[in-house]
């Protein structure tokens, strides 16, 4: 009788963890497709946002490069804060432009220092604006004379005979190296679409709200899933042209000043409507809501429910160059059609651990997806 009751209880619970291994691998392959089908549909590699990265980036202050998996420097989006203003550093309403210092020699990677630009100060650390990275192709002052780079003397540095379409430089990331981040831009150029991992504390351990590593993890921080749940976070943005320092949003009655504003370019991205509150929230570092100051945090959207842990996030996008821009590369390695590979990790979270007594098997996910911009023209 004994026998037969262990019997009867060791099927229980083969039935349980057979239901339970059943249910995390439907729930793992549907997320896991839901993510690949939304960088299929997201476009291409949005090139500016990983070279305004890249910039950001550069500085090694701070020394921790990202927290909670991302991050923690923001980039603004290629956005500033309101009245043209970022980090309290000003910014000029304008683009810099590449040039060949008059000594001859021209930059080799970019044309941020001081020396190669015509602000004449580093923009090393700062944020670009949107289209920037296309600018780091052309070189103005070509035969790196000193008539201002204004070769006809029209009071305008652009068309002029010494400018050069370079056809190289700059890669924006490393090659083969995980960017932490994918950014995606689609066919039209109208639409962003962003994701990065984050790791937070699991509402539902026993020990809530300890373990706080899961909020302090940094570049040399080794994660420990005691405590942590980790999902993909998304974002999009809209782009529209308004006009480089976007304050009509909030001065409707201000003139341009600039001429930039229905020119045909587009220079200000918003915050997706269906993330935000409204259609009109522009994707700066910070965002006036109800009168308080909301970080774009409060805008990214789990991807994954609470009972989906993801153990690991890493991206892998290729080439790490526009080809469109750099139609001079030669590198075999280089020249091929865009795509990214996805390694991913998901396991049962707290959510339906705590009604387990054994420690639930983690799946792992690898994938390479060609991205292309017919599903977004």
């Amino acid at each position: 009788m004994v026998w037969a009751f262990q019997a009867l209880t060791a099927i229980w619970i083969g039935k349980v963890r057979l239901i339970q291994k059943t249910n995390t691998q439907k729930q793992s392959l549907y997320f896991s497709e839901k993510l690949f089908e939304m960088i299929k549909y997201g476009g291409t590699i949005d090139y500016e946002e990983y070279f305004n990265r890249k910039a950001v980036n550069s500085t090694l202050w701070p020394t921790t490069t990202y927290l909670s998996g991302h991050y923690i420097k923001t980039t603004g989006f290629w956005n500033f804060w309101p009245w043209g203003t970022t980090w309290s550093v000003a910014y000029n309403l304008s683009y810099y432009k590449c040039i060949s210092p008059n000594s001859g020699s021209m930059w080799t990677d970019w044309c941020m220092s001081t020396a190669n630009n015509t602000l004449s100060n580093s923009q090393i650390w700062r944020p670009q604006w949107y289209g920037q990275y296309s600018f780091q192709f052309i070189d103005y002052n070509s035969n790196a004379d000193l008539d201002l780079w204004d070769e006809d003397w029209d009071n305008n540095i652009i068309w002029d005979d010494d400018d050069e379409y370079l056809g190289e430089w700059p890669t924006v990331f490393d090659i083969d190296t995980d960017t932490k981040e994918l950014y995606l831009i689609n066919g039209v150029k109208r639409e962003r679409t962003f994701f990065r991992y984050n790791v937070k504390l699991d509402p539902h351990h026993p020990g809530y709200p300890n373990p706080s590593i899961c909020t302090t993890l940094d570049n040399n921080a080794t994660y420990t899933w005691s405590g942590c749940l980790g999902t993909i976070e998304y974002l999009k943005l809209e782009g529209i042209d308004y006009w480089l320092n976007h304050t009509n949003l909030w001065f409707p009655l201000d003139p341009d000043s600039d001429g930039t504003q229905f020119d045909g370019v587009i220079d200000t991205w918003l915050i997706d409507e269906d993330f935000s509150w409204n259609d009109t929230t522009v994707a700066h570092s910070y965002n006036f809501v109800n009168d308080g100051l909301v970080t774009n945090d409060a805008y990214w959207q789990p991807l994954f429910p609470e009972n989906i842990n993801v153990t690991e996030f890493k991206v892998f996008p290729h080439p790490n160059i526009d080809l469109e821009r750099a139609w001079k590369e030669s590198d075999i390695n280089q020249n091929v059609a865009e795509y990214v590979r996805i390694q991913l990790g998901m396991k049962p979270a707290w959510k339906d651990r705590k009604m387990l007594k054994w420690e639930p098997k983690e799946y792992k996910f690898s994938t390479t997806i060609n991205l292309t911009d017919i599903f977004t023209q």
